[in-house]
């Protein structure tokens, strides 16, 4: 048996018995899904929500893939989850790649209007990305 801890960054701002019932739910999924749940903690420093942590233990060892899988089916924000694919697929080491960060340092305005990332911002916005192999 292997435990893991999942990160999940949420982007909005709940009442806390909508947070309470929001950690039920999460419970409920993993345990569905053969896990053990070891503890859960809510941090609510983040700017814009907060961030939960859920601590799980695994009957076999799980892959980075599965694990952002897991985060993703927890409620991770889909940035979050798009970047720690591409980080995946570029051989970042899990550990070093999964990162919560609790403001933004520094956002560039998007002002390039090429074609390229035109088609990358577009399958942004419907959700889609051909790393995931999504289609």
């Amino acid at each position: 048996m292997t435990d893991y801890m999942l990160k999940l960054d949420v982007d909005l701002k709940v009442p806390k018995e909508w947070l309470e019932d929001w950690l039920e739910t999460r419970r409920a999924i993993y345990e569905a899904l053969g896990f053990k749940i070891l503890g859960m903690v809510v941090d609510k420093k983040s700017e814009r929500g907060f961030h939960a942590f859920v601590h799980i233990l695994s009957n076999t060892k799980l892959t980075p893939d599965d694990l952002n899988k897991l985060q993703w089916l927890g409620g991770d924000d889909r940035g979050r989850v798009l970047i720690n694919a591409w980080r995946i697929k570029r051989g970042v080491p899990w550990e070093r790649g999964n990162k919560l960060f609790d403001h933004v340092i520094w956002r560039k305005e998007h002002k390039c209007n090429c074609t390229i990332h035109q088609k990358i911002l577009k399958r942004a916005k419907e959700g889609q990305d051909a790393l995931m192999g999504i289609k």
